[in-house]
């Protein structure tokens, strides 16, 4: 029996009609990377769940992200236990000290309001804009998550949802390495191997690997 590769994108379609065995779940921060085999009856590719897995790369600054969080949780309990989940860290913008410039603070602001508009309810502290100081750097919370992940691999999805919060609704800035210590110290982190892990070659080469698979 043949088997074949398959990669779903958001708005991806299927050539053929949805197989009554089941049907592709994805969403605009999502990938879905599954090995197939083809139905015997009809030849339309049935999941293989020995070698299903499934790949979210995601950024903890990202807007859209965090947008579509909750339609991202629906997805993945609706998800059959034989499917792997892999999360990785996409980063959308590399270590910096520099003020983010009055072109991008207004490019995201309108990002935040075009988010509200498209996926209402989301909800985004426009304060930020005033009492913090942007930079264009993303990368420090990606470290973040892979701190915890060494430390505490069963809190990852908490400092997530963690940073998330600080930066969307605490008007707080997760570029700021006293924010991120701060987010590890509520979650009951060890604030030192936190802070020793985060600056470390092992988390820096981990969050290299990710972004260049």
């Amino acid at each position: 029996m043949s088997e074949s590769r398959a990669v779903y994108s958001p708005g991806d379609k299927p050539d053929r009609p949805a197989h009554p065995a089941g049907r592709l779940l994805s969403s605009s921060s999502i990938h879905l990377i599954l090995m197939f085999r083809p139905c015997p009856d009809c030849g339309f590719p049935i999941h293989w769940h020995m070698n299903a897995r499934l790949y979210y790369v995601h950024d903890p600054m990202c807007s859209w992200c965090w947008g579509f969080g909750k339609t991202r949780e629906r997805l993945l309990q609706r998800l059959p236990p034989s499917i792997e989940i892999v999360r990785l860290l996409g980063g959308l913008a590399p270590d910096s000290n520099e003020p983010m410039s009055d072109e991008m603070r207004e490019y995201l602001q309108q990002t935040w309001r075009r988010i509200q508009q498209d996926i209402p309810g989301t909800q985004f502290n426009f304060d930020f804009w005033s009492n913090c100081s942007p930079r264009r750097s993303t990368y420090p919370a990606c470290r973040a998550i892979i701190a915890t992940r060494m430390q505490a691999p069963d809190r990852e999805a908490d400092m997530l949802y963690a940073i998330q919060q600080a930066y969307y609704l605490q008007a707080r800035n997760p570029s700021d390495l006293a924010v991120l210590m701060q987010l590890a110290c509520d979650l009951g982190l060890d604030g030192d191997l936190f802070f020793s892990d985060m600056q470390s070659a092992e988390c820096q080469h981990q969050l290299e690997a990710e972004l260049n698979l």
